[in-house]
């Protein structure tokens, strides 16, 4: 097995991604293919119990994607005492580090930066 697969697949055994996907209940693909490989996953996941319970995800296509208003972009950066980032997000963060730490970015990829509010 690839070394990125292999970390790919921990990750979703994972806890961590457990608590990051029982929060995401829906997906909004930005197209027909992107939607079609969604479900796909999803139904390859479910047939082969990768998880205890099934994955709930509905994947929504056709539906338009909205931006968060401006204050919440980069939240956890302009933020970082926030107490539902320091009970929440902050120990995520950690475990990706410990993870994934040849993928791990100490510089954030920032809403502000990036040029668009996407």
């Amino acid at each position: 097995m690839h070394a990125a697969l292999g970390s790919f697949v921990r990750l979703l055994r994972s806890e961590l991604f457990r608590s990051l996907i029982s929060r995401a209940r829906h997906g909004y693909p930005a197209s027909a293919e992107q939607a079609r490989i969604a479900k796909a996953y999803i139904t390859q996941l479910n047939d082969t119990h990768a998880f205890d319970a099934p994955i709930v995800t509905v994947i929504e296509p056709g539906r338009t994607f909205f931006p968060a208003e401006d204050y919440h972009q980069d939240f956890l950066t302009r933020h970082p005492t926030y107490p539902y980032i320091v009970i929440n997000d902050l120990p995520k963060i950690e475990a990706l580090k410990r993870l994934f730490p040849d993928s791990y970015r100490v510089e954030p990829v920032l809403v502000a930066t990036a040029g668009s509010s996407n």
